[in-house]
């Protein structure tokens, strides 16, 4: 069972603790009602070598632009069962989040003045008040996760935004991927799948190359790994960027390694698409 009836209380006790507090009504009806699932076991979905494989192959085929519905009967559906019904630049988006290790918030949020694309050592900076801990995180990039921005980039060459919504004044909806995967589920057939467990795949995979956890912690950017003590949060202004950059290159080949066992075709498509932009 998921966790999902669990987040459906919470937002409906939010709503119903700001109409209380707004005294649109006189009592809260969740008041000292207990969650569904009174003990939520932690999630521990992490994808296999063989998973990932499957994965990227499966978002390689996304098209570049939407799909049109027009002509069709309402009901009628714009893609196979066996399509994937996302865009391209929404694939990205779910192969960036892996290759870094970022949440997928702040992959579709990218602003194209939070990278430094530079030969020797390029960075993203995600800025402290788009990361969900308030903290900035400065995440180097591997070749592969240079590769796959240098991409996204040739898609909206002239936009602000790595990932520009419709209508290019703002970003793609934080939320986009999620719906995306939703309805992309059976084309890439991979079981109980969430997009967060990008995140732990990545994690995990860095543990078994050796890294340190407390490296992995700073990739993450977990703001207890710098501030769970009250030195960790006055005295140490070291930034790790060689610690972590040294991790995500250590991932980024990995990662290259498992899709190359994979026959080599998925990251000749990925060189091919930067290519032909160029």
């Amino acid at each position: 069972m998921t966790h999902r009836p669990n987040r459906v209380f919470e937002l409906v006790r939010a709503i119903f603790r700001w109409a209380t507090g707004r005294d649109l009504l006189k009592v809260d009806p969740t008041w000292g009602v207990p969650p569904p699932i009174k003990k939520e076991k932690p999630r521990e979905r992490e994808l296999s070598p063989d998973e990932i494989q499957r994965l990227w192959r499966a978002l390689e085929r996304a098209p570049v632009n939407r799909r049109t519905t027009k002509g069709l009967a309402r009901g009628e559906r714009v893609a196979e069962v066996d399509e994937l019904q996302m865009t391209r630049a929404t694939a990205l988006t779910l192969l960036l989040a892996l290759s870094t290790g970022q949440r997928i918030g702040e992959v579709t949020g990218i602003a194209m003045s939070e990278l430094d694309l530079n030969d020797l050592a390029p960075t993203w900076t995600v800025p402290g008040e788009r990361a969900k801990n308030g903290q900035a995180n400065r995440v180097p990039l591997s070749p592969l996760a240079a590769r796959l921005i240098r991409e996204a980039r040739s898609l909206a060459p002239e936009s602000i935004w790595l990932f520009p919504g419709a209508n290019g004044a703002r970003p793609i909806d934080p939320h986009a991927p999620t719906k995306a995967l939703e309805r992309s589920r059976e084309a890439i057939g991979l079981r109980d799948f969430r997009i967060h467990d990008l995140r732990r795949t990545a994690a995990t995979r860095m543990a078994e190359l050796g890294i340190a956890p407390h490296t992995i912690s700073l990739v993450l950017n977990h703001v207890s790994t710098r501030q769970g003590t009250a030195t960790g949060k006055v005295y140490p202004q070291y930034s790790y960027d060689r610690e972590k950059r040294e991790a995500l290159r250590a991932w980024g080949e990995r990662l290259e390694k498992i899709l190359e066992d994979a026959g080599g075709n998925i990251l000749s498509c990925l060189t091919a698409t930067e290519a032909q932009s160029r």
